[in-house]
């Protein structure tokens, strides 16, 4: 079985003889691997939809796996019981979505020993929403494939200082160990910042203020990258 870089490198994360949900689990790549490799003993994978769900427990009964991966149809983390896994694994969700069902499992959350997330977007919501529950990143990952840049994000409980507003977006980790991928991140943010202020630029009404914010942003990226390139 071969997994997308993206997939491989949530996988990397996951920590040896720990047990593993993998939430929105599509065709049961994640958990089911993990088990066969011996690195999780046990997992359990959970969707919202009845298809994918079945074709991920077709797949897993195909490796003969079902003694140790569970199937599950729910919503989030409300199939899971508090201390029944040491770590979730969230990949292809929103950010803003990932945060809600984080947030509505507090229970669960309260046992866990990690978080491996892959948000598709609103990074920097999820990066914040981390500190706010008294977590913190201990890794990251960037990986390039098909003309996509993805972040993997790696979380333990533990209370930390909140992180200065541009590591939210480029991620902390990200920039201690100066990834050869930053420099790519931080000009697709840079361009992102610079569509919302030739949208902003064309609006009829007086945008000055928001105008500023925005070039304010462009300007600590800006400053991001020669920091990364002065430092090399």
């Amino acid at each position: 079985m071969r997994l997308s870089k993206r997939l491989a490198s949530a996988l990397s994360l996951v920590v040896p003889n720990t047990r593993i949900a993998d939430i929105g689990t599509d065709h049961g790549y994640i958990p089911a691997i993990a088990c066969a490799n011996g690195i999780s003993p046990k997992a359990i994978a959970v969707d919202i939809a009845p298809g994918p769900l079945a074709a991920a427990k077709e797949h897993i009964a195909q490796l003969e796996l079902l003694d140790r991966v569970s199937c599950r149809l729910g919503n989030g983390l409300q199939c899971i019981q508090p201390g029944e896994v040491d770590g979730i694994v969230f990949c292809g969700m929103g950010g803003l979505l990932i945060c809600q069902l984080l947030s509505e499992a507090p229970a669960v959350c309260s046992t866990l020993s990690y978080l491996i997330i892959q948000p598709m977007r609103d990074i920097s919501h999820v990066r914040r929403y981390i500190y706010e529950m008294d977590w913190h990143i201990e890794e990251e990952r960037l990986v390039f494939e098909d003309k996509h840049l993805y972040e993997v994000i790696y979380a333990v409980p533990g209370h930390r200082a909140p992180l200065e507003e541009w590591q939210y977006e480029i991620g902390p980790v990200n920039w201690e160990k100066k990834d050869p991928l930053l420099p790519a991140l931080i000009c697709q943010l840079i361009e992102k910042y610079e569509v919302i202020r030739a949208g902003l630029q064309k609006r009829k009404f007086d945008a000055t203020e928001p105008i500023k914010e925005v070039q304010a942003h462009i300007a600590v990226l800006e400053g991001i990258k020669w920091l990364y390139n002065c430092e090399k």
